[in-house]
Formats: C-alpha cells, structure tokens, sequence
C-alpha cells in the first residue's frame, strides 16, 4: 500500500497562506467541488485522519480494520475498569464497615462535621472511663491538680497557643491525640472498656480535631484527661508515677505525672527530678505550687462560709488562684484572697448560694 496523496489532490502553497489543497483544473478560489470528490464524500479532514491511520497500520503491522478493532476493544477495557472502580466504592469491606471518604476530597463542612463526631466520641469516653477502675486515684487526679495543670499550661485560656503546636486550655499536642487513640484501642482489644472510636486518625482528622480543640475547652479538657490516664496506667499505659504511688509519696507521684505530660514520660519517669529538662522541671513546680495555693484557697473559703456547688467553688477558687499572681509580696496576695472572699460570700447570699459562673466572672472583672 502506498501513502501519499489521492490523484485527485495535491498540496500546494497559497500567497500568504499556509498549505491547502487544490484540486487539478481548479483554483483554490474555487468553490465548486469536482463530481469526484463529491462522490468519494472527502473532505480535508477525512483525509487527514485516514492518513494518520494508515500510517500507523503500516508501522506495526497490521490493518487498518484490525487496528480500529484493537481501538474499539481498548475502549470497551477503559469503560469496564472505570465501572469496577465505581462499583468498589459503593462496596463495604469485609469488616463490614463503609469506605471511609478521602478527607482531601469532602468538603470543608463535611470535614468539621466528622472531626466533630470524632471528638465527641472521645468525650464520652473520658466520662466513662473516669468512672472504671483504671482511672488514677482521686488523690492523684482531684479538681486541684487539674485546675492547676490549666493554670500553668494556658493560664486558663481556651484559645491558647504554642509556638510547638499546642492548643486549647490543656495544651493538647497532635502526638498526645495520638496516644489516646493508641491507649483507648488497646484497652478495647483487652475487653478492659468498650471504646467505640476509629483505631487510628489520619492527619487531616488530627488537625480538624486540634482545630475543635480551641473551639471548645471541654474537647481539650477530655484529651488532657485521658492523657494523663493513660501516663498513669500500668497495665496498659506507662506507669507514670505509680511507683511512688505505691510507697505513698503522692507529690513526687504527681510531680512525675506534670513532668511526664511536659516534656514525654521516657525523659522523666522513674528518673531523678534533677536529671529532668529544665522546662518540664519549672513546669511540675509551678503546678505543684498552684495546687498549694488551692488547698489554702478553698480552706479559706470555709472559713468564710462560702458554700456553693461543687463546679461553682472550682471556677470561682480557680480564678483567685489565678488573681492572686498579681501582687509580688505574699502578705498581699493573703489580704487579696480575703478581699475576694468577702465579695464572694456576699454575693452568695443575695443570690440564696445560687452563685453562677457569670456572676464570679464579673466579681473578678471589676
């Protein structure tokens, strides 16, 4: 078989144009179309595509029909493999869980929408596994060590972060998210507690539930919470503290535990406080120092009668710890304590001891 142009054409070159075709006889201004041509129903664009195909019919051999065959068939493949891959989509796996959605291909929505769920999940979670037995000792974990914990991790604000990555009232870091998933699973696999969250988040789920975290303190609270359960536990967590649990030194316990939580429990556990890094040294004694001057602060109110519920006289002594910073002499920061104490108890009892959260907010905003 020959290539080249029918009998009937042939290329020439127009003035100031590019190549075109000219039929024998016959100018290119020509509008006519030859009986011929008609006949054959060819036009420039036909032409130009047998061409292609003949050309490559040649080059490897085969004919021109088997080659638009071979074509057809490809095509057909491509259309059966796109209808598996849609098919393997609406499928659910063995575990007879439904295909999780990319994140990278949901919509912003819908991201916060499940990130959301997510960290309700492990809101409940910590509700209950506060209330089993694995849960540390109220004289380990009790208001005072958490309220003292928050103090010195974000002074108490919701929306705070670090330069490392943490956010929230608890300074949760992406890492620490991590191991409470870890934690919570592998208590599930145990029969230990009957966790009912993914086994794993992905990045992007990480950072949609860091973005939560500032958005509500509870979710924050709920990690931090779980965190420190997890540091505690022995069987199935890292055994921060326990030891010295064990010999009833409860300080050096929690020190150990406020340790661990700042800077990783590999650097502090069962090891020397003086062999600590200095941040998470500062760190334990700055919160140990808190809870002291809880302790003082809610013995305090007992001496004045203040006898609110139990969320109330937390609020309201956390922010007198936090209040009492200001002054620099102690003696001063006693006669702020009694002043505050003195506005609280009076307020009590115009309110019937119905004293709310914005009524301690605003005595301290004055």
């Amino acid at each position: 078989m020959k290539i080249g142009h029918p009998p009937e054409l042939r290329v020439v070159k127009q003035n100031n144009m590019k190549f075109g075709f000219e039929k024998p006889g016959n100018s290119l201004e020509s509008k006519d179309e030859s009986a011929e041509e008609k006949k054959l129903g060819m036009n420039r664009r036909d032409f130009l595509k047998g061409l292609a195909i003949s050309t490559v019919a040649i080059t490897t051999g085969c004919g021109v029909e088997e080659l638009l065959g071979e074509k057809k068939e490809a095509e057909t493949e491509i259309k059966k493999w796109k209808q598996k891959e849609s098919m393997k989509k609406k499928t659910r796996r063995k575990d007879g869980k439904k295909e999780s959605k990319d994140l990278k291909e949901t919509t912003p929505v819908e991201r916060r929408v499940e990130a959301k769920n997510i960290a309700d999940i492990f809101l409940k979670a910590y509700y209950e596994l506060s209330c089993s037995k694995r849960w540390p000792p109220n004289d380990i974990l009790n208001s005072n060590f958490y309220i003292a914990q928050t103090l010195t991790e974000s002074n108490m604000k919701p929306k705070a972060q670090s330069g490392a990555g943490a956010k929230g009232i608890m300074q949760n870091m992406p890492i620490s998210v991590v191991d409470v998933v870890a934690y919570l699973n592998k208590l599930k696999r145990n029969n230990e507690f009957n966790y009912q969250g993914p086994e794993h988040l992905k990045k992007e789920e990480i950072e949609e539930v860091m973005d939560l975290i500032l958005e509500k303190a509870d979710y924050s609270r709920a990690f931090g919470k779980l965190y420190l359960c997890a540091l505690w536990d022995q069987g199935y967590g890292y055994s921060v503290g326990k030891k010295h649990y064990e010999r009833g030194d409860i300080k050096t316990a929690q020190m150990e535990l406020l340790g661990s939580y700042n800077g990783g429990y590999r650097r502090v556990r069962n090891e020397p406080k003086r062999t600590w890094p200095k941040e998470s040294r500062d760190y334990a004694d700055e919160a140990m120092n808190y809870i002291e001057r809880l302790k003082r602060i809610r013995n305090r109110f007992n001496d004045f009668g203040i006898n609110l519920e139990v969320k109330y006289e937390d609020y309201a002594a956390a922010l007198m710890a936090r209040e009492m910073d200001k002054p620099k002499k102690l003696e001063d920061k006693y006669k702020l304590l009694d002043k505050y104490a003195r506005i609280i108890k009076s307020t009590a009892d115009e309110r019937g001891d119905k004293i709310i959260h914005e009524d301690l907010r605003l005595i301290f905003e004055k």
